[in-house]
């Protein structure tokens, strides 16, 4: 979270020092900020990707850089390497847009809920959920047209 985070901004090579930060905040304090956390409202993973993201944005902010919004990323999206059987598809580069891979990414990979993926893009969980239904039908589209024999 903290790599894709910094990434648009060119900041990529300040992950390892922002995880240093929020180890830090971790443990400061007899691990206070990790007292909150109620697994009733929430998975854990869910909680420390936000406050990931969110220390994230701090270090941009602290260090003259506004995060760059996703609304300004231009809307082709690189070619996914092509992996082993099994793994990540080639997709064109025009397929999907920048914020609804950086969608299906979240929901998928990281397994964050449409409530934490809204708040950790500090968008409407509605606008989550129909970017999230648009990229799902373009690769329902591109990969029933696409042979795979």
């Amino acid at each position: 979270m903290v790599r894709r985070t910094l990434s648009p901004s060119g900041r990529e090579a300040d992950t390892a020092d922002v995880l240093q930060e929020i180890y830090s905040r971790f443990c400061a304090n007899d691990f206070r900020i990790l007292r909150p956390f109620d697994p009733r409202k929430g998975r854990l993973s869910s909680w420390l990707a936000v406050i990931a993201a969110r220390a994230a944005i701090d270090h941009l902010r602290s260090n003259g850089v506004a995060p760059t919004s996703l609304e300004t990323q231009p809307e082709a999206v690189g070619s996914t390497p092509p992996g082993p059987a099994g793994g990540p598809l080639s997709l064109p580069a025009d397929l999907l847009s920048p914020q609804q891979e950086l969608i299906l990414r979240l929901a998928y990979e990281d397994d964050l809920e449409v409530a934490d993926i809204a708040q950790v893009l500090r968008t409407p969980p509605q606008t989550v959920r129909a970017q999230r239904h648009k990229a799902l039908e373009r690769l329902r589209a591109y990969l029933s047209k696409r042979t795979f024999f």
